[in-house]
């Protein structure tokens, strides 16, 4: 997570983040709130359709009860009938006897109808009254549904007269609409067995509800959960059997019609959405499109392209335009100053190569009075010494050389170094008349300077104590310089086969010489003597050459 633009989004989240959680909080009281407000507005409904279900049924059995307490005469055919207009919910009056004979109805009926005769069965003197809702044949006359409610008069524990209204259903049914307050809820009047006698349910059936009611009479209030997830609220109505439900939706917080509360939450979250966005194209704009084109300048500059320069930037920031300008003075200023150091260096590196050709030409004129002390001197011991000298300051003059000749002044290159070397030692010491070859091998890095001058006079001496102790009469030398991993060898190996007891002696100087040159490399020094020949074998380790740029 280290981009700009993404860290700035993560703070701003952690600044809303509070807001957020209010939000949340805040709409899910609101909710809380509302489904409280639906529940209350379902209770009301239920009480408010209970109340006028009660009230009219309280009203019809007052009515049954008068009608037991007047003696029925010529005019109760006339005042049944003045009752039905009264009240229009009454289709029909009937008084009559226990045997199911009518004595007077508002309507003419010859004999109460079998359905209203079995509820004569239900009554008793305790409960009076029965009800039940019924359907009727279809007819113009007759409304479909009637709700059926008996009155028993009972004298001396003897039932002695029954009275009963027929009312219309679809009146009562009226009714239970203008009760309704939630524009969402089912209202309906069902009996026992789940069957809908009338009202509007759009829910589930109400069967699994009627088979979970308790078995015994349904005294209070019953709630449940249908289905669907949707509040049921079921009451008991005065009819036996018959049960008055209202059903609330069970609101989801995520619906699209609840969708009002959780504007509080959406809208933290919609302005953390729109604040990252800005905060993205404005950092990429403002800041990071000129960042990408310094960091293209830097890396051309760095490449070696002096020229690199951010330049004038597209409206930038007064902080930016002041970093781009800083930058520009930088890269000028660098390349200014590294013009005036590669002068430099080339001066230096220029003295360095007149430095090492002054030397080598120093240690040539050394050469050359050797060379003339060489031809007055008619001693052998003194003429040997003269020659092991001038060989050995030969090497050096021929390492200086080698540096000034170099494209890096810093290291020698072994085999060039060799092939100039060989001839002048093949022609100090006469070579080709003792018929004696020289061959070598290099598979080495390039040395330094303060390592090939070391490396260099070994070689000289090992060579000059093979052509002295192991070959004076005609053989072969071989030098081989060999690098693995970071070990370098530099092996001298003759394949003369006598004078092996002289070899074996330490005591000479080219033997103190060579031990010194391991010295200094910090190396070993191995003298390997076998029947193929004399073998010196110097190994150490090369210091790391720094590079450059």
């Amino acid at each position: 997570m280290k981009d700009l633009r993404i860290r700035l989004g993560v703070i701003l989240a952690l600044a809303l983040w509070p807001l957020l959680l209010f939000s949340i909080w805040r709409s899910y009281q609101d909710y809380t709130q509302d489904q409280i407000l639906i529940d209350r507005n379902a209770d009301l409904t239920a009480s408010m359709a209970l109340s006028e279900t009660t009230h009219r049924f309280e009203t019809t059995q007052t009515i049954l009860r008068f009608l037991t307490t007047r003696e029925t005469g010529a005019s109760c055919e006339t005042d049944l009938a003045r009752l039905t207009e009264e009240y229009p919910r009454f289709y029909n009056i009937i008084r009559g006897y226990t045997d199911g004979n009518v004595v007077c109805s508002a309507k003419p009926i010859r004999k109460i109808g079998q359905p209203a005769t079995d509820l004569l069965s239900k009554l008793s003197e305790e409960k009076p009254f029965a009800t039940q809702i019924l359907t009727t044949a279809v007819s113009d006359e007759a409304p479909e549904k009637i709700l059926v409610t008996v009155y028993g008069h009972y004298e001396n524990g003897q039932l002695t007269e029954i009275a009963a209204t027929v009312e219309n259903l679809a009146l009562l049914l009226d009714l239970l609409e203008d009760a309704k307050v939630l524009d969402d809820g089912d209202l309906a009047i069902f009996n026992q067995s789940g069957q809908i006698l009338g009202g509007r349910w759009e829910k589930n059936d109400l069967q699994t509800i009627a088979r979970n009611l308790p078995s015994q009479k349904l005294e209070g209030r019953y709630s449940t959960v249908d289905g669907n997830g949707n509040d049921v609220l079921v009451l008991p109505t005065p009819a036996d059997q018959i049960y008055l439900a209202v059903a609330s939706k069970k609101q989801d917080i995520f619906s699209w019609n609840r969708l009002n509360p959780l504007t509080s939450a959406l809208i933290p979250i919609a302005a953390w959405f729109f604040g990252f966005l800005a905060i993205w194209l404005s950092t990429d704009q403002l800041i990071l499109v000129h960042l990408r084109r310094m960091r293209a300048a830097a890396a051309t500059l760095a490449r070696g392209n002096r020229g690199a320069r951010v330049g004038d930037l597209k409206n930038p920031p007064a902080e930016i335009s002041a970093l781009a300008k800083s930058f520009d003075i930088m890269a000028n200023r660098l390349v200014d100053r590294e013009a005036v150091i590669s002068d430099a260096l080339d001066e230096k590196e220029t003295l360095l190569r007149e430095i090492h050709h002054r030397v080598k030409n120093n240690l040539q004129i050394v050469i050359s009075l050797l060379n003339m002390q060489e031809r007055k001197l008619s001693n052998s011991e003194g003429l040997a010494a003269i020659i092991a000298a001038r060989s050995r300051i030969n090497a050096i003059a021929l390492v200086h050389r080698g540096l000034y000749e170099s494209s890096d002044l810093r290291v020698v290159d072994m085999d060039i170094f060799l092939s100039r070397l060989m001839p002048e030692l093949a022609t100090a010491f006469g070579l080709d008349e003792k018929n004696i070859t020289v061959s070598t091998k290099i598979a080495c890095q390039s040395l330094e300077a303060d390592t090939a001058t070391p490396v260099a006079l070994f070689i000289v001496e090992a060579l000059t104590n093979s052509i002295k102790h192991g070959i004076q009469n005609g053989g072969h030398v071989d030098i081989e310089l060999e690098q693995t991993d970071k070990i370098i060898q530099v092996s001298v190996q003759d394949d003369g086969q006598s004078g092996l007891q002289s070899k074996s002696e330490k005591s000479g100087i080219g033997s103190k010489l060579m031990k010194g040159f391991a010295r200094q490399l910090g190396g070993t020094l191995d003298i390997q003597i076998n029947e193929t020949g004399y073998r010196t074998v110097l190994s150490f380790t090369p210091r790391d050459i720094p590079q450059i740029g």
